[in-house]
């Protein structure tokens, strides 16, 4: 786990040295893994943005990298003291820290959210829940997108989030342009890539 986390727990160390008074993070696929770690253990990660890098291990994920994948006495048991499920809430513990994961509909390597949002909806609301007091500084946004790679409709939902969090003191991210998982009637504008 250090090989992951020692790097970033660094460089925010450097940075907030330079005088940098907000930490954001974001990372894709072993990178958004990372991220949900990360801001799970670290609480000057003000925003996360882990782009296709964890779904709880109960979704039975086709394809797991190595970080992600259960093994016997490896990471997976911290994951059985504190699922991803806890790794999310934890990432928005305190408040004022937020954390938007980012999942792909038809992602053909990793957490794809095709046929599975009923239960990503579940799990956002497991981790809004489990908070005292209950908070909606967790959601998952899924965008329109086929391809393990961040799109211009990532960028889109971020960027609107990140200005969701600098207008008002309690963004919920339900109303993200191109969030098909709880904003599908919202106008996703072309975006090439």
């Amino acid at each position: 786990m250090r090989y992951f986390i020692e790097p970033v727990v660094l460089t925010i160390n450097y940075a907030l040295n330079l005088g940098y008074k907000s930490i954001y993070m974001i990372g894709k696929s072993g990178g958004g893994w990372t991220t949900t770690l990360a801001a799970a253990i670290d609480p000057r990660i003000e925003l996360s943005f882990p782009i296709a890098g964890s779904i709880p291990l109960n979704f039975h994920h086709k394809s797991w990298d190595f970080e992600q994948e259960p093994r016997p006495g490896d990471i997976h048991w911290y994951l059985s003291q504190c699922n991803y499920t806890c790794l999310y809430a934890l990432a928005v513990m305190e408040p004022n820290r937020y954390s938007l994961q980012v999942l792909h509909e038809r992602d053909p390597c990793c957490y794809y959210g095709q046929g599975r949002h009923e239960g990503i909806q579940t799990y956002d609301r497991e981790v809004s829940n489990s908070l005292v007091p209950s908070n909606e500084r967790f959601s998952t946004a899924i965008t329109n997108w086929s391809i393990h790679a961040i799109c211009n409709m990532d960028r889109l939902v971020i960027e609107t989030a990140i200005n969701e969090t600098r207008k008002t003191s309690t963004p919920t991210f339900t109303t993200l342009p191109c969030d098909i998982l709880y904003s599908p009637t919202l106008p996703c504008p072309w975006l090439p890539n």
